[in-house]
């Protein structure tokens, strides 16, 4: 995954806030 790693947090960051994550989210494909 070559998207800026900060970028990607943040982004997480606010899934995690909404509570909600994309339909095709895999939380297993990343180390959470």
């Amino acid at each position: 995954m070559e998207t800026s790693n900060k970028e990607f947090e943040n982004w997480l960051e606010a899934c995690q806030d909404q509570g909600n994550y994309p339909d095709d989210f895999d939380p297993n494909l990343y180390d959470l």
